[in-house]
This record gives structure tokens, sequence and C-alpha cells, in this order.
């Protein structure tokens, strides 16, 4: 094939999310072989796969890595090849025919590559490799790369130095939707806010927003003569077909590596798996908060018998009715603090202390509320209510002034509590 560099075209290669805990770049050798290393450039295996014929292009999903064999012309040799992400299950013929296949790309439900020979189209299948339709985009003139996203099939027109875009059902196709300016445009890759290629004949990667606008040529320089483009969540990938190296950069084109993995046997193709997420935090739990208490009336006397949560006395209005509100289900306690007289003392008012005889000391009075005892009460989410004796631990509370103090607890959380003064009476 006249237009292959070096006996190799490039493409993108797309990626989803990888099943291994180890984020991996691949490319294709020209010979017969798809290396494969860590995303750091470590572990480099130059026969991850084997056995293949030209590979070109190389993708990877959840589940799978593919490859295009351009079988250099070899009738009836051109195909899809496609193993598991260990590389075992290596079938060569996933999807036969097409005319010197090259770019391809993967996403959720099909397999898409480019056929580069004239007159040229974007190929899909099924990701069984079932239903082939060689011509879903075209006709195209030597259409190198392919990529695809949620939205659009991307493709780079080589000899016209444009990106094309079309939908993914493969309508409304758009052969000119970026200029790139590119001699030898091949690689192209997409990320959720960018589109990148690769020119052959230069030293540079080239990036465009995501509708198209703001290319630039030169976002990445110090290539060369590379071929194809990937990106994950991270990085820009790409292979340097001339020196046999893989190149990696940040997503902003900062830190460039020409050489993060070498010896490569003229790398075309590139792919990357994308790492994935870290899973979101965890929702908040819901809150946990007792609001509105309440005691009516404020001002009783205690019950002489009975327990503290009581149904109400007809006979004499004694004890009251607590009424609040619970955001869930959960153990209401509850407890009872009464008002003392304290001195202050460091800034907090204290128990006063023992008058020793003959001592004159001034003494600034305050009230402070002591515990007198607690009790608990199994709420409903929501409003909850019941009758307060006024009694605690079987006594009945002495006349005086006193603060009931609600707070729920669920499980090992204990919420936000609310509070209310009342007068235990005569």
């Amino acid at each position: 094939m006249a237009r292959r560099l070096a006996g190799v075209l490039a493409s993108l290669a797309f990626f989803a999310l990888a099943s291994s805990a180890n984020a991996f770049v691949y490319w294709a050798n020209t010979g017969s072989t798809i290396g494969r290393a860590n995303s750091e450039g470590t572990g480099v295996n130059e026969n991850f796969i084997t056995g293949a014929n030209s590979p070109c292009g190389v993708a990877v999903d959840a589940s799978h890595l593919f490859w295009t064999n351009d079988a250099l012309g070899t009738v009836g040799a051109v195909s899809i090849g496609r193993s598991n992400l260990d590389g075992s299950g290596v079938t060569q013929n996933l999807v036969t025919g097409g005319d010197n296949p090259c770019g391809v790309a993967v996403d959720a439900s099909h397999i898409y590559w480019t056929n580069n020979d004239g007159p040229g189209s974007i190929g899909r299948a099924n990701l069984d490799g079932g239903s082939p339709d060689q011509n879903f985009i075209g006709p195209l003139t030597f259409p190198c790369g392919v990529a695809v996203d949620s939205h659009y099939i991307y493709w780079a027109n080589r000899d016209a130095g444009t990106i094309g875009r079309a939908n993914l059902d493969g309508s409304s196709p758009n052969s000119s939707f970026i200029t790139t300016g590119a001699a030898d445009l091949c690689g192209v890759a997409v990320d959720g806010s960018h589109v990148y290629w690769t020119d052959i004949d230069s030293t540079t990667i080239g990036r465009a927003n995501l509708d198209g606008g703001a290319p630039s040529s030169s976002f990445i320089t110090g290539a060369n003569h590379p071929c194809g483009v990937a990106v994950d969540a991270t990085s820009v990938y790409w292979a340097n077909s001339n020196v046999g190296t893989i190149g990696k950069a940040n997503l902003d084109g900062s830190g460039a590596n020409q050489s993060l993995v070498t010896g490569a046997d003229i790398p075309c193709f590139v792919a990357a798996d994308v790492t994935p997420p870290p899973p979101p935090p965890p929702p908040p739990p819901p809150p946990l908060a007792i609001t509105h208490l309440r005691l009516s009336p404020s001002g009783f006397p205690a019950a002489r018998h009975g327990t503290t949560i009581t149904r109400k006395r007809r006979r004499r209005a004694t004890g009251s009715l607590v009424s609040y509100n619970d955001t869930q289900a959960a153990t209401a306690h509850l407890t009872v603090l009464r008002r003392r007289l304290g001195v202050k003392s460091g800034g907090k008012c204290v128990a006063p202390p023992r008058r020793r005889r003959g001592a004159k000391v001034k003494l600034r009075h305050c009230f402070r509320y002591v515990v007198t005892g607690t009790f608990t009460h199994a709420d409903v989410a929501g409003a909850n209510s019941f009758h307060f004796s006024g009694r605690l631990s079987g006594k009945a509370l002495p006349p005086g002034r006193y603060r009931l103090v609600a707070v729920p607890v669920l499980g090992t959380r204990t919420g936000t509590g609310d509070q209310q003064g009342f007068r235990v009476a005569l």
C-alpha cells in the first residue's frame, strides 16, 4: 500500500473502563504483535498478542482488546482481531473483509474501523463481530484513524487534513468538521472536552475543543512522525513511528515524555485503558435531629405514683404532655436537669463553697443545672408525644425549675437535640 508510512498506518484507539486493577497502554507493532505496558511505561511486553498480520489500529474497552489486521494487501487476510484483556481468547478473524482496515474504535455497542483504500469508508459491526457493514459511512477518501464518544463518530481524512464527524447512527456526516492543517493526518482521539490528532509528517500532536473550535496544530511538540493518539483520564499517548517509542504527556500538554516506552517495531496506533474514576463518596446519612420540643403545660405538679411515662390522669392534672419532632425512628435520650443556686468562679457557675466561720467573702450568685435523671423513648420518624408524669427513678421531682434535654440516638450516631424549661409545682 503506497500510502503506508514504512509499511504502517495509524489511528486512534478508543477506550473504556478497564476491568483490570492496572491501567495499560497498547500499541500495534508493524510485524505481527500487539505490545502492552503499564501506563507509567513499566512492564513492557512487545509480544502481548502474537499472530497478527501487519496490525495497524488497536482499541480497548472494558472486556476486550481489538486490532486491525491490515495484511499489507494480502487478499482475504484483512480482518479485525480480538482478545480478552489478559491476552487470552485470541481470534484474528472476528470480522473479515474490508479494504486495508487501519484505525479501529469501540463503544458499548459496536466496533468501528476505517477502510483506508479507495474509495474508503467507515465500517461497523456488533461487538461480537456480527452484522458487519463495510460501508457504514462513505464513500470517503483515505480515512485513517477513527474515534467515538457517546454522541459522535470522528475520523481523520488523511489527504484532506480534516477531521470528519457523524452521528452515532452514521447520519449527518461532515467530512470537514475540523480543519487541522496537517499534511498527513492519521490518528484521532476524543475525550469529554477535546479532539486530538496526529500528523505523521510532523513532530506535533494537535487538539481542538469538542465542538471543533480553537484548533491548535502544535498542542504537543517534539514527537517523531507521530501516528496514533489516545487519551485516558489524565494523559495523552502517541506512537513515534520512526524511532519506535510511545510518548506521553499530561492532558494539558505539559510534561511530554517522548520515550515512555522504547523498542517498539514501527508502532502506529496506540490505545489506553481509562482508569476507572474513584467511586463517588457515599451519600451523607439522613439528618438525625429532634426539634420543636415542647411541654404543655410548662408548669405542673408531679404525680404521686406511677412510672415516668404514663397515661394522663383525669382526676388531677399532674405531669405534662411532651411533644417534639424526630427526623428518624431513633431512640430519644431525655435528661432532666434541675436548676440550683451556684456561684461564679472562673467564668463558670459552680456549686457554692462551704463557708468557713468568720470568713467574709463576697460571692456572685448564679444558677446552674444539675442532672437529676434520664429516661428514653422509642421514637417514630416525625411527630412524637408522650405524657411525662414528673417522676424519675420511682420518685416525684420536688418543686422547682427544671430543664428537659432530648437527644436522638440511632445505632452509633448521636444527632442534634433540643431543650425546653419547665417548672414542677406543689
